[in-house]
C-alpha cells in the first residue's frame, strides 16, 4: 500500500479539506515514485494499491479528524 498523507488546520472559517489537495499532479507523481520503487525491489506480481490519509485538526474544538480513504486511483 502506498499512502499519501494530507493534514489541515481548521480556524473556524471554511477550511479546505485535506482531501481537496490531492490533485491528478500529485496523484501522476505518487504513481511514478511507486513504479520506481516496484521497479527497484522487483515487485512486479505483488498487488499493490494507493490509499491516501487525510488528517484535520481543528483549533477552536481541539479536536483531529482522521480519514482514511482507500484505493484512491478508482
Amino acid at each position: 500500500v502506498f499512502i499519501e498523507v494530507k493534514t489541515r488546520i481548521s480556524s473556524g472559517k471554511k477550511a479546505l479539506l485535506p482531501e481537496e489537495s490531492i490533485t491528478a499532479r500529485k496523484l501522476h507523481k505518487l504513481s511514478k515514485i511507486a513504479a520506481f520503487y516496484i521497479t527497484q525491489k522487483e515487485l512486479f506480481d505483488t498487488p499493490y494499491r494507493f490509499d491516501a490519509i487525510t488528517i484535520l485538526l481543528d483549533e477552536n474544538k481541539k479536536t483531529v479528524k482522521l480519514n482514511h480513504l482507500k484505493n484512491i486511483f478508482l
